[in-house]
């Protein structure tokens, strides 16, 4: 049974987890308005409804925060990606990660292009996240086509590179210049045509 003392100690603890979320959910919140680069701590602070001394707290700084909120966002993009139960083949699975993809990123377009092309790319921590959110969609795709992991170099190349290609399609279809069902189909055929050789 817990005791009074291991209770307040778990509620104090979940309530640290939540003001800590709070200030990653305002971080994501605002990144959906305007680029990573140009979110401020200020702003962080005040939409999350703690002081800065609280924000600095649980982060570092602005780029501890930034990291976190990407890292949450990577996770969730991953996570759409999944092959979904009613897709039993490796065609259907491929689209359907595909239009997910491009979905996920039209649902978070400012961070997504913040992501392909802002400052934050430059820093070393944004750049590791941002690889190994790439390398854990190669495995995804990897898996899809039954392939072993690790991949041997040149399959690695050919799924990295397609993953590239997937991301161009994907600003493509963000800027208005390719069709979402065209996107998806060209991708997987892409996909699926390079794999059997």
């Amino acid at each position: 049974m817990p005791t009074p003392s291991s209770t307040r100690a778990a509620r104090a603890g979940s309530a640290r987890r939540d003001r800590r979320q709070a200030i990653v959910d305002a971080a994501l919140a605002l990144a959906a308005e305007k680029p990573f680069d140009e979110v401020t701590v200020a702003e962080v602070a005040r939409r999350a409804g703690v002081s800065h001394g609280l924000l600095f707290y649980y982060f570092a700084d602005k780029w501890a925060i930034v990291t976190e909120a990407l890292s949450q966002l990577l996770d969730a993009l991953h996570d759409a990606q999944a092959p979904l139960p009613h897709e039993k083949t490796p065609r259907q699975q491929i689209a359907g990660l595909v239009r997910r993809h491009i979905e996920f990123a039209s649902a978070h377009a400012v961070s997504y292009g913040a992501l392909m092309h802002g400052a934050a790319m430059a820093r070393p921590d944004v750049h590791a996240l941002i690889d190994d959110a790439r390398r854990r969609a190669v495995e995804g795709v990897a898996g899809i086509l039954g392939r072993e992991v690790p991949l041997a170099p040149l399959d690695d190349l050919e799924l990295w590179s397609w993953l590239a290609a997937l991301d161009l399609c994907t600003e493509r279809v963000l800027a208005g210049g390719l069709d979402l069902d065209e996107a998806v189909d060209w991708a997987a055929r892409r996909l699926l045509v390079a794999a059997r050789r």
